[in-house]
């Protein structure tokens, strides 16, 4: 059937040829090239195809998720919006409402089954071509759902609906990140028996022998945000010992909720932060209440609307400057208020103006109660949790769990992790002991991946330009070089850094390509700056990164490869 029909691919090669070409991958454009192509080929094809026992196969095994999945797909497309709660109907998932619509819609469905089977053939020859040449893929696990996704449709029951999942402020965001995703609920999935996540794994483990635990952290308590809410900051961990009154009244606290609650917005905020601007805000925005303070009217009185309101009237540069003042202002509070269960301090509250104004003896005790709320109250209940849902996601496959456990990680995380057989992520630029600036990797575990950094940061030649008190620190303590350090990571350096984690205890050793080839000089990319991934701190960082040389140009480079061959070979890591 290929080849009959090979003449119809054609008509879309000059256009591939186009985008193939291009800097950066421009994901709408292609999908926008292959979904006229497969609309084409479809009908041609799919008599044949849906014929093939190798279908039915994959059907029948699969039609747990694919139906439900080729149903979102087609709703999704019939009201222009992936968004079901925006739909006239079903929003809510019935099994029996879908079997109506797959029958009464048979010839439109039936295209994302296509489509389903053939990446399924397409990835499995892949895997099976690696197999031979003695390479396993490991495959990646977002530790989230997209809101507006099949899954969350087909299985609402699982997730916390008013909650969005994201992190804590760190040192590369300091409002924190909201991703977006709604947050499990684990008791759900504990009494549904963790079928949503064995029959995850389980697919997974038909293509990888190993998978990435994406923020493995998350599975002990996740940072949960308000859907109210846009910013990070104000978000708590779930689930979490919640503190109530008389927490504070022990703490010698007087407690006083509207003032530790809500923003505590003063003349002299208002003056610092906008400047000329400050009385459009005042009459705009704000009320002035009878403690001669300011809140904002109940049209901007969360994240939310602010948020909605700016960008819907303006989404100019100027107009995105003072909407961050304005959610800074949301930020001003001490308390977060859980309508559920209680209170939860707002992670950095010592830095805001609101604490700043309190009496030393206030200011002391709430930051004693902070400490005890944050490193030490919780620590059972997320050990516990943590040991539970993990040790019940193991027994689920057979693959090699890696758990990416960077960030704020409780002391003890790496005691469950290696109880569950699950490795850590070593990242030297990220050390997890606080005396240390890069990671000893001479000390790290052996059941851990050791990489020099991840899609979220800059490859090494860029970060090597990035500050240079603490490059030379890396020059001259980990490199034991002496003297200043270069301006440019040249060949030698980059080589010198990938060797120490190959000379590692880790397990595994992860390069980035773009620090692989960045050995070589010749092949390297001439800006490091572009080679980049992903910017959390950056929300519309686009993820559209492409090799500069195609992966057929690298099988012609012979004295690299023979390079890398010989240098893994004499590290022991063939």
């Amino acid at each position: 059937a290929g080849k009959k029909f090979a003449h119809i691919a054609d008509n879309y090669f000059a256009e591939l040829k186009r985008l193939n070409e291009l800097p950066e991958v421009e994901y709408p454009e292609v999908n926008k090239v292959k979904g006229n192509f497969f609309k084409e080929i479809f009908p041609l094809q799919k008599k044949q195809n849906f014929a093939s026992k190798s279908y039915q196969d994959f059907f029948n095994t699969n039609k747990y998720w694919l139906e439900s999945y080729a149903a979102f797909c087609f709703l999704r497309d019939k009201y222009k919006t992936a968004d079901f709660y925006a739909w006239p109907a079903f929003k809510k998932y019935t099994y029996a409402a879908i079997k109506k619509i797959l029958k009464a819609n048979e010839a439109e469905i039936s295209i994302h089954y296509f489509l389903q089977f053939h990446l399924h053939t397409q990835l499995l020859d892949a895997v099976n071509y690696l197999k031979k040449k003695g390479i396993s893929l490991k495959a990646d696990l977002p530790i989230g759902i997209k809101r507006e996704s099949a899954d969350h449709w087909q299985f609402q029951k699982l997730f916390n609906e008013n909650l969005q999942a994201g992190a804590p402020p760190d040192a590369f965001t300091s409002n924190g990140q909201n991703w977006g995703f709604p947050t499990y609920n684990w008791a759900a999935i504990k009494a549904d028996n963790y079928q949503w996540w064995e029959a995850k794994l389980n697919h997974g483990s038909t293509y990888a022998a190993a998978i990435r635990l994406d923020h493995v952290l998350g599975f002990f308590r996740i940072w949960s945000i308000p859907k109210e809410n846009v910013q990070g900051i104000l978000g708590y961990f779930v689930p979490t010992i919640a503190l109530n009154e008389n927490d504070f009244i022990q703490q010698h606290i007087p407690f006083n909720e509207e003032r530790f609650c809500k923003p505590f917005i003063t003349e002299q905020l208002l003056q610092e932060i906008f400047s000329s601007e400050m009385e459009y805000v005042k009459d705009f925005f704000l009320t002035e209440n009878k403690h001669h303070q300011f809140e904002f009217k109940e049209a901007f009185d969360t994240q939310k609307k602010l948020q909605h309101f700016i960008l819907k009237r303006d989404d100019t540069a100027q107009s995105k400057k003072l909407l961050e003042r304005l959610l800074y202002l949301h930020t001003e509070i001490i308390l977060l208020k859980d309508r559920e269960n209680g209170f939860h301090f707002r992670v950095n509250m010592q830095h805001t103006f609101s604490f700043h104004s309190l009496d030393e003896n206030s200011k002391y005790n709430l930051n004693e109660l902070y400490q005890d709320y944050f490193f030490s109250r919780q620590n059972e209940l997320w050990k516990s949790k943590g040991n539970e849902i993990l040790s019940a996601l193991h027994k689920t496959s057979s693959m090699l769990y890696c758990g990416e456990d960077l960030g704020w990680a409780p002391g003890f995380v790496p005691g469950v992790l290696k109880d569950n057989g699950i490795l850590s992520l070593e990242v030297q630029r990220m050390p997890k002991k606080s005396n240390e600036t890069f990671t000893d990797l001479s000390t790290v575990p052996y059941l851990s991946v050791a990489t020099p950094g991840t899609h979220d940061m800059q490859v090494l030649r860029a970060w090597w330009k990035q500050d240079e008190k603490t490059t030379q620190l890396f020059y001259n303590d980990i490199l034991r070089m002496t003297g200043k350090a270069p301006a440019e990571a040249d060949g030698k350096i980059i080589k010198k850094i990938i060797e120490q984690f190959l000379q590692s205890p880790s397990m595994w050793c992860i390069f980035q390509w773009q620090d692989m080839i960045a050995i070589d000089e010749k092949l390297r990319a001439a800006d490091p700056a572009k080679e980049r991934i992903n910017d959390p701190a950056n929300s519309e960082n686009k993820w559209n990164y492409r090799m500069h040389i195609s992966l057929e140009e690298m099988l012609k480079q012979n004295e690299f490869n023979e390079y890398w061959k010989r240098l893994i070979t004499e590290n022991k890591r063939n």
